[in-house]
């Protein structure tokens, strides 16, 4: 039944753009490990989306980059950050994870390469 909302989620996203996959248990129990292999290159295709393994599923996850129209992340670790720009971003696609933290989504021109990005703050 849970497996069928995120695949139900998963077609929602779909139509906005967006590619998910289904995401497994890490070894903390936290729905955070990708299931489809070589996930990177998933298309935005909805066939190839709707056979991956939504069966065995305990989340979802989006596929960044061109797969999702340039969509990319930051990713907020410090929780008192993230509750800082969750509680001014609320009309922005702005999450906060299953760890207490935030994920930020913006949209680029064009794709750019993951990199680590420092910030100190107070």
């Amino acid at each position: 039944m849970f497996q069928a909302v995120l695949l139900e989620a998963a077609g929602l996203y779909f139509s906005e753009g967006y590619t998910a996959i289904p995401l497994g248990l890490d070894t903390s129990g936290r729905p955070k490990r990708p299931l489809p292999v070589a996930w990177q290159q998933t298309p935005h295709d909805w066939n190839k989306i709707a056979t991956q393994p939504w069966p065995r599923a305990h989340g979802l996850g989006i596929v960044l980059g061109e797969a999702s129209s340039n969509l990319a992340v930051m990713d907020l670790d410090d929780e008192d950050m993230a509750g800082l720009v969750l509680a001014k971003c609320y009309k922005t696609r702005a999450v906060k994870t299953v760890r207490g933290r935030a994920h930020v989504y913006v949209r680029e021109e064009e794709p750019s390469a993951s990199r680590v990005v420092p910030v100190m703050w107070r």
